[in-house]
């Protein structure tokens, strides 16, 4: 189950993108989760996609439920770039794909379902793929916060 947290109409509120699950094995020895987000701006008449991805690798998971992933934007990311409109995730087990997660919200309606793999969105010039920008908790300030709910991130 995805969801994304955060109102960046105020200085310093940061996007959180947080996929819950629950693990059967007594204990995963690694587990990666590929997030890629879609953000949608105006410039001028023109609508405009940024494109971030972020791969985080988990190790030593114990069987539980309610576990969590969370990637995050910072607050100037989203006032320059726009709001998540798109959120697809796939998770993999020792290099296996075990599930995925796509949801689109109901403003972009011209988002095709396929638009993380879409060469007609990624092509688009109206599309800029953004390294860097989506970061693991780790790498932000809330790394520490309630550290012992979260996973080891590799």
């Amino acid at each position: 189950k995805t969801r994304s947290q955060g109102n960046p109409s105020a200085p310093g509120d940061w996007v959180q993108i947080s996929v819950e699950y629950d693990s059967t094995p007594d204990w995963i020895d690694s587990l990666t989760f590929k997030y890629e987000v879609l953000t949608l701006t105006r410039e001028g008449s023109d609508n405009m996609y940024a494109v971030y991805r972020k791969t985080v690798e988990y190790g030593d998971v114990g069987k539980d439920r309610g576990h969590l992933s969370t990637v995050f934007l910072r607050p100037s990311t989203v006032k320059r770039y726009g709001l998540p409109v798109a959120v697809h995730v796939e998770v993999f087990v020792d290099g296996e794909m075990v599930a995925e997660e796509n949801e689109i919200s109901s403003g972009a309606k011209k988002v095709p379902k396929d638009w993380w793999t879409n060469s007609q969105v990624l092509n688009s010039p109206n599309v800029k793929v953004r390294d860097g920008y989506l970061l693991s908790r780790n790498e932000t300030p809330f790394a520490m916060v309630d550290i012992d709910s979260y996973e080891v991130i590799r």
